[in-house]
């Protein structure tokens, strides 16, 4: 039996969440149970896709930000690592439904200013992206560099094509080498 109201109320406690709760919180609350319940019904989903979709973009501009003011480096490869831990939950789901040309930004090359390459390279001592203001926090960045390109590796090969998915290979090749 349907009961609309409840699948609205539960809609509107996910969206809530979703426009609330930081980064950390969703990637830690966004997981088995309560993905396969937004999945049991279509029309939760569908509305559901849009608002997480939006909300993963969003906080990748907002990371972006913290790189161009200079924010503790250390930080924001833990705000990155968040991101990818919610991203790939959602992506597993089937539950992330990014339009192709804000995609094609996301997934682009370290080069292209705002990708999520970008930022990770932003974070990586030795990679030319790291501004000037990072190189005194090398060693502590270089803890969990490897983490934050494995998380990148991962994205790219859940949303992107055969092409983005043989450029992360490339780059945890460059990692291990």
């Amino acid at each position: 039996e349907r009961s609309p109201p409840l699948q609205v109320a539960v809609l509107d406690a996910l969206r809530r969440t979703m426009h609330e709760l930081p980064m950390s919180r969703l990637a830690a609350d966004y997981r088995g149970p309560l993905l396969e319940l937004i999945n049991m019904r279509q029309g939760i989903k569908i509305n559901f896709q849009v608002v997480a979709s939006d909300r993963i973009v969003e906080e990748l501009h907002v990371i972006e930000k913290k790189v161009f003011k200079r924010d503790e480096p250390t930080r924001v490869q833990e705000e990155l690592l968040h991101w990818g831990q919610f991203t790939q939950a959602l992506s597993s789901a089937k539950l992330v439904d990014i339009c192709e040309p804000i995609l094609d930004g996301l997934l682009g090359p370290p080069r292209q200013v705002g990708s999520l390459a970008f930022l990770a390279a932003s974070c990586t001592p030795g990679a030319k992206e790291m501004p000037p203001e990072y190189l005194g926090r090398k060693e502590a960045l270089g803890e969990r560099v490897r983490d934050v390109w494995e998380m990148v590796a991962r994205i790219f090969f859940l949303l992107g094509d055969a092409e983005e998915a043989s450029m992360a290979e490339v780059l945890l090749r460059e990692l291990a080498g």
